[in-house]
């Protein structure tokens, strides 16, 4: 299989790949009061939660030393968490996507491989909400002037995009036969919004566990966006390199994962 499939592949079905996720989001709110201004709602309430919760009640700062406004707080924390939910959403879906669509893979000739790519497209645009909300906020609280810099943050998310596509893959394919992967993977993203330096700084952390917070990959991907959005630290483009590279390793073998095991989902659902 050619080192390009995954892409090839997405590329010739993209009509159908962009009607499904359309589909998704406006089916998502549809039938509600508020319509798809739920999209816009859900992040404007968990920034305002999160800013309470953490620059409120747990009076987190970036800065020990510089007194901070808790609309920089909460500007700085919401650039990182919203690339974070970008990760978050998608591998929470994937291990019961296929599960949840036992028609394509039983009774129609469907390119199954496209619903965790589907997925990935539906967070890109909550991803671009989310983005919007914190651009919102930005002009409200007029705390700090963007730079030219913000214009490369589709370059700089590209990491981010690439694992979630191939760990989606991948937790798709092992959730047609580990159903339990659907109650894990909530817990284990929860667990790794603690491990990724979102609501704190690294700077906060002790010596002798930072580097183990580096091995993180999502930790360059929030902190590159950090640095873009905010000015918050230095673009790190070794960090980004080194992520990127990751994100592509796993995609490739997400995809060839999927590809070879979607031969027997029919027999096991």
């Amino acid at each position: 299989m050619s080192t390009l499939a995954p892409s090839a592949r997405l590329w010739s079905q993209r009509s159908l790949l962009f009607q499904l996720a359309r589909r998704e989001v406006v089916g998502r709110y549809k039938g509600t009061s508020a319509g798809l201004l739920w999209s816009v709602l859900v992040p404007l309430a968990m920034l305002a939660i999160y800013t309470f919760v953490f620059s409120v009640i747990m009076e987190v700062r970036w800065n020990r030393e510089l007194p901070e406004s808790r609309g920089m707080f909460a500007l700085t924390m919401f650039s990182g968490l919203v690339a974070f939910n970008l990760f978050a959403e998608v591998v929470n879906r994937a291990p019961g996507l296929v599960r949840a669509h036992p028609s394509y893979v039983r009774h129609v000739i469907f390119p199954v491989e496209l619903l965790p790519a589907v997925s990935v497209l539906v967070a890109l645009v909550n991803l671009v909400v989310g983005y919007l909300v914190w651009l919102m906020g930005w002009v409200w609280l007029g705390e700090f002037e963007l730079t030219a810099t913000v214009l490369i943050l589709p370059i700089v998310l590209l990491p981010g995009i690439f694992l979630s596509l191939g760990a989606a893959w991948l937790l798709a394919a092992a959730g047609v036969f580990v159903r339990d992967l659907e109650t894990v993977m909530p817990l284990a993203t929860q667990a790794l919004f603690f491990l990724t330096p979102i609501v704190y700084s690294l700077d906060h952390l002790p010596d002798v566990v930072r580097p183990i917070f580096l091995l993180n990959p999502l930790t360059p991907l929030v902190e590159n966006v950090r640095a873009v959005l905010v000015g918050v630290g230095a673009l790190d483009w070794a960090a980004w390199g080194i992520s990127l590279a990751i994100g592509l390793g796993l995609t490739m073998v997400g995809f060839r994962v999927f590809v070879r095991a979607k031969r027997v989902f029919a027999d096991v659902l």
